[in-house]
């Protein structure tokens, strides 16, 4: 009996520690997994560095190296992590974003979570939280509903909004803002392959831009640049905007036709959304276009015209011996020398004449005749984005500019030199061909 009451007492001092040492499994708990050092107050108070952990609403949890994941109910978590403002979590039914980034993941049923002078409802998706002046929501999947002052704004998948501190809502959300050259972590995770197809993207636009100079585009001219568009019932020049650049125009085309559903919704929406300021990549993932299509759609555009495209008629010289010549969008091929001279001035590029290689010296009853090396031909594509993308790329007034987000985590970089900088603006990213994955819903 004595034995009996001994053990008794002994888990009576047990159970209160349990609230914040490993174990865990309700699921109506809040289970802290550091990966990181991680700062308890309230009603625990201790310091983690690593390890799986039960608080308990009150407790205040700060990430102040590395990462944590606190798990809610219904299958919810918060992700916290540390950077220039280490994020700072409250505890309770409804938590309480304080500082710093999070990034809130829910099922159907949705989390609610407060950050600033707003209420935000995340449901089947995820997004990522960011408070410092005001706080703004960055919707990867699913949707947000953002509440403040007796208003609402529902924040769809790829967009974002911004709450200021007095709770000021915007009229409507905007496209989800990222850097393409330094994306943060969270938006790789979410957004990969929508990053590096930005980027692909924006390449190509540049390149048709300065290869198919035209003065006034419309449908007649879209349509023989990109030839799919022929069988696009009822595509006039309505759908075309004139003052939009060509390299622009033949990559929303591209993106349009490399995806189902109402030709004319999507041409719509992709203009639309890029309008708003979205990342080319973006509008592809909004679009659930097919990676491959568009990109095949965009270099099949490309091996049909040379570094030098002049709509009016221009000759375009090839080492191969073959002139191109384009009128009205239509290109026809004609045998030359490589050593004639241009046909009159402006309107023709001059060959390009490779000099001859030494010979050895012969004797003077056998005299040699100088040997002129033609090079293989370039590939369309290199020759095409070579000489435009040595040069450092000005943006232009058309081509959208991706503003890098305005905080980021403190993760230390080693410093880059000017060769990996010159290097980074020659390559222009990945060519990778994976299909666009379509995150969201």
């Amino acid at each position: 009996m004595n034995r009996r009451w001994l053990v008794g007492v002994t888990l009576l001092g047990i159970l209160p520690l349990a609230s914040c040492t490993k174990g865990g499994g309700d699921a109506d708990a809040y289970i802290l997994s550091a990966h990181g050092t991680v700062v308890v107050s309230g009603v625990h108070v201790a310091t983690f560095h690593g390890g799986r952990h039960q608080l308990s609403v009150g407790d205040t949890v700060r990430v102040t190296n590395g990462s944590a994941t606190l798990s809610l109910p219904a299958k919810a978590s918060l992700e916290l992590r540390a950077g220039r403002n280490d994020a700072t979590v409250k505890v309770a039914a409804i938590p309480t974003v304080v500082d710093g980034d999070v990034l809130a993941v829910a099922t159907k049923s949705g989390v609610r979570v407060e950050a600033g002078a707003g209420l935000i409802h995340v449901v089947d998706g995820a997004a990522r939280l960011r408070r410092s002046s005001g706080v703004t929501v960055a919707v990867y999947e699913g949707s947000a509903t953002v509440e403040a002052l007796g208003q609402q704004l529902i924040t769809p998948a790829l967009r974002q909004a911004s709450v200021s501190d007095s709770g000021a809502l915007p009229v409507h959300a905007v496209p989800l803002v990222y850097d393409r050259s330094h994306p943060d972590p969270w938006d790789v995770r979410y957004l990969g392959d929508a990053i590096d197809l930005g980027t692909q993207l924006a390449r190509r636009s540049r390149a048709l831009t300065a290869a198919l100079p035209t003065p006034l585009a419309n449908a007649a001219f879209i349509t023989k640049v990109v030839p799919p568009l022929r069988t696009v019932h009822g595509f006039d020049d309505s759908f075309v905007d004139s003052t939009r650049s060509v390299g622009e125009t033949v990559v929303g085309a591209s993106i349009a036709l490399a995806g189902n559903g109402d030709f004319a919704k999507r041409w719509s929406k992709a203009f639309s959304f890029r309008s708003e300021g979205a990342d080319w990549g973006l509008v592809a993932l909004d679009e659930q276009a097919r990676r491959g299509a568009v990109v095949s759609v965009l270099d099949s555009v490309l091996n049909g015209v040379t570094a030098t495209f002049v709509s009016t008629g221009a000759t375009v010289p090839r080492t191969s011996g073959t002139t191109s010549t384009i009128v009205a969008g239509r290109r026809s091929a004609t045998t030359t020398s490589t050593t004639s001279p241009p046909s009159s001035p402006g309107t023709s590029i001059p060959p390009l004449t490779i000099p001859p290689l030494p010979v050895p010296q012969s004797p003077p009853s056998t005299p040699t005749t100088p040997t002129t090396l033609l090079p293989a031909l370039p590939d369309p594509l290199e020759q095409l984005l070579g000489p435009i993308l040595k040069e450092e790329h000005r943006p232009t007034e058309e081509e959208h500019r991706v503003v890098p987000s305005p905080e980021w985590p403190k993760t230390p970089s080693a410093p880059k030199t000017s060769h990996e900088s010159s290097s980074r603006r020659a390559s222009g990213g990945s060519t990778s061909t994976k299909s666009v994955r379509s995150s969201h819903k």
